[in-house]
């Protein structure tokens, strides 16, 4: 993934910006769920 060009979306969109190795994305998908009470 191109942090360049998907950084800034990212970073407006759950508050993390790449790159990300393993598990991470899911991690920040998580914070971001949780700190605004957010289910699936």
């Amino acid at each position: 993934m191109n942090d360049e060009e998907y950084g800034p979306f990212l970073e407006t969109a759950i508050g993390a910006r790449g790159p990300f190795h393993g598990d991470e994305y899911m991690e920040a998908l998580r914070r971001h769920f949780e700190k605004h009470s957010l289910t699936l």
